[in-house]
């Protein structure tokens, strides 16, 4: 530890006067290893929302297979993207809203603030429906399933023990309480 104008400081700590502000324009930089390198730039991309709310059609579909025990209960399915492109689907059961892992958390080369930013705005569509939770699936057999798991419990999400909705085995199941 370090103290520090009657400030303690963790030894790990980032001095403020290093961190960069992070601009939507690119960064340019000679890839050589400098630290702006290290940097990308932030397209501001359009916010995500409730595309469309279809009627259910069929019972062999993504409620069945997640929760077999709300497949009778559930009658509306919910798309959810940007700019009319889907990024996720979900629906609504009881008082909780179950959300199929994003695109953006299925890419190859994921990048972190963009995962965050989705991550928060499913948060805020969840926030403006009635419910008290929000669950994302995720693939247990995915090949990045450890890290979205991993960053999904940094956001303040938490694993949900299998026989709490009786889920489907092929998917972990992460929740947020609103």
């Amino acid at each position: 530890m370090i103290i520090s104008n009657n400030s303690l400081f963790n030894d790990h700590a980032i001095p403020l006067e290093t961190l960069h502000h992070v601009t939507t324009e690119p960064i340019s930089g000679s890839g050589g290893g400098g630290s702006d390198s290290a940097l990308s730039s932030v397209a501001i991309k359009a916010p995500l929302e409730v595309l469309a709310v279809d009627k259910r059609v069929g019972n062999d579909d993504m409620v069945s297979s997640l929760v077999p025990d709300a497949d009778q209960q559930v009658h509306e399915l919910m798309s959810i993207g940007n700019n009319g492109t889907v990024q996720c689907h979900g629906f609504i059961y009881q008082d909780t809203v179950f959300m199929t892992l994003p695109t953006i958390a299925q890419a190859k080369n994921v990048n972190h603030n963009e995962f965050y930013s989705c991550i928060s705005q499913l948060i805020e569509i969840a926030e403006g429906t009635d419910c008290e939770s929000l669950v994302i699936a995720v693939g247990k057999n995915s090949r990045n399933s450890n890290t979205i798991l991993r960053a999904l419990l940094y956001t303040g999400f938490q694993l949900v023990d299998p026989c709490v909705y009786n889920h489907d085995p092929v998917f972990i199941l992460a929740g947020y309480e609103i």
